[in-house]
């Protein structure tokens, strides 16, 4: 049975071939039949090809997108920069003008400071001596040595005689541990060269927290001026001294 129904197929096939051999139109359908099987093969292959490209596209417009906003991103970053660089400009300017006016005012400060000191020795001249009854002295000395300011140079402080008792007076707007330290290095040029040892007396305005720790290692009397809306001790209107414990 088996051997009849492959003989069968045999003689079919022979039939179909020489069916297609033989008749035109046969062929023609058997032609058009494998032509659309390669059309269709062709165009699944071809709509694969596209879907590649498609997707291709997208990455391509992915990365188009990503480019422009970086671009957008370094035209900010650029606008801020100018922005910068333009206050910097005003900033560098402002900076110029307040180095130009610290200049000048270190250039003027010690005029101001030395008529400052000058009125405030005045002042201390007069309640010295008009209240006090003290005589005022102005003690000048060239120490060749530099014993006071490391180098050879003249050396002015004013000296108080009260009651038999020497004092070596100095006055400053802003006392600091320098006006400190010179006038007791004045103090220990003054004992050596008069054999007395006078009493040590600083008279400021304002003081700071290292000049009276100084003040005290050295045995130096650190006073502070304090106006009378400062002061409820004195009614004149006048100012009064205060010593620094």
């Amino acid at each position: 049975m088996r051997h009849m129904c492959v003989e069968m197929s045999k003689r079919l096939i022979l039939d179909f071939c020489r069916l297609i051999e033989d008749d035109p139109e046969v062929r023609l359908a058997v032609s058009s039949a494998l032509g659309m099987q390669e059309v269709r093969s062709g165009l699944e292959e071809l709509r694969a090809q596209l879907a590649e490209v498609a997707g291709e596209i997208r990455v391509l417009h992915d990365a188009v997108r990503k480019r422009f906003e970086d671009v957008e991103t370094l035209r900010s970053l650029v606008a801020v920069t100018d922005a910068l660089r333009d206050r910097l400009a005003e900033l560098a300017g402002e900076v110029r003008r307040l180095e130009a006016s610290v200049q000048k005012l270190s250039q003027e400060l010690p005029a101001v400071e030395a008529g400052a000191v000058g009125q405030l020795e005045v002042a201390v001249r007069t309640l010295a001596e008009g209240v006090f009854g003290a005589r005022v002295e102005v003690w000048e000395y060239f120490d060749s040595e530099g014993s006071v300011y490391g180098r050879p140079c003249q050396i002015r402080s004013l000296s108080l005689s009260v009651g038999g008792e020497k004092i070596l007076l100095a006055a400053r707007v802003c006392a600091s541990k320098g006006d400190v330290y010179e006038l007791w290095a004045t103090g220990r040029l003054y004992e050596r060269v008069t054999g007395c040892r006078p009493r040590l007396m600083l008279i400021a305005s304002h003081d700071c927290e290292d000049a009276k720790r100084l003040a005290r290692e050295l045995n130096v009397e650190l006073h502070e001026i304090v106006s009378a809306s400062q002061s409820s001790a004195t009614t004149s209107g006048a100012g009064c001294v205060q010593p620094k414990r």
